[in-house]
């Protein structure tokens, strides 16, 4: 009768899509992805309410069935506190990118401000991964084709980052690493850091973006067309609904 259940995670990232383990129970299953699993240790609950506040000592035990070292749940901690917060930002970033897109795909423009509007669109396309990916070697002509190898065939143009792409991969690591109990391998770490850097990129592409938007929309006003707006969320996806 007076069980009570503790919530021993720390809060949920942002995620673009949701699913549910195979031990879902009805109604009473939480989405995934959780947040981080708090390492055994000691903590202090308290409860807020009405001006007054209560404390009390709360000890978490390790699961008998799990042999990992206090450290390496410690530093499994730590990833997965760092690729929740990249979960987080790059979702955020996505879904507000997804939405100026669809705004600026809706409008009409037409005279001087229909080339600006194409061209904040283009790089909007870019970022969210919508455009098409132009060739590494765009740039060259059939009199002055890029230089190679004799008898080599044309290598594969590199894809270009996209918030996309990286949402997705960011996600699929922290469900890689928050799938067990123990320290993160050196493929994990490695990976980690790679998502860190070409996020970083990415939200310095997308932060000139948003520093660009209100020139942007000052020449829509004066077309007399609706201002772009990040606070508006995406058009529904059916593509990423939650998963059974």
């Amino acid at each position: 009768m007076h069980r009570w259940v503790w919530d021993l995670r720390y809060p949920a990232p942002l995620a673009l899509t949701h699913s549910y383990p195979i031990s879902a129970v009805p109604h009473a299953t939480p989405r995934q992805p959780q947040g981080p699993l708090a390492v055994p240790g000691s903590y202090r609950v308290r409860l807020s309410f009405d001006g007054q506040r209560l404390e009390a000592p709360l000890t978490l035990k390790p699961d008998p069935r799990v042999r990992a070292a206090a450290d390496a749940l410690a530093r499994q901690l730590s990833v997965a506190t760092t690729l929740a917060a990249l979960l987080t930002q790059s979702s955020q970033a996505l879904l507000t990118a997804q939405s100026v897109e669809a705004q600026l795909k809706a409008l009409a423009p037409a005279g001087a401000v229909a080339e600006p509007v194409r061209a904040y669109q283009g790089r909007v396309g870019e970022l969210t991964g919508s455009a098409e990916q132009k060739p590494a070697d765009a740039g060259a002509t059939e009199a002055n084709p890029p230089a190679r190898p004799a008898g080599a065939a044309p290598a594969p143009a590199a894809p270009q980052p996209n918030l996309k792409d990286e949402q997705e991969q960011i996600a699929g690591l922290y469900a890689e690493l928050t799938r067990g109990d123990g320290a993160p391998t050196a493929a994990q770490l490695a990976a980690t850091g790679t998502v860190q850097g070409t996020l970083a990129g990415l939200m310095a592409t997308w932060q000139k973006l948003q520093a660009d938007l209100p020139d942007l929309n000052r020449q829509l006003k004066a077309a007399k067309l609706a201002p772009i707006r990040t606070d508006l969320p995406p058009p529904r996806d059916d593509n990423l609904t939650e998963e059974d």
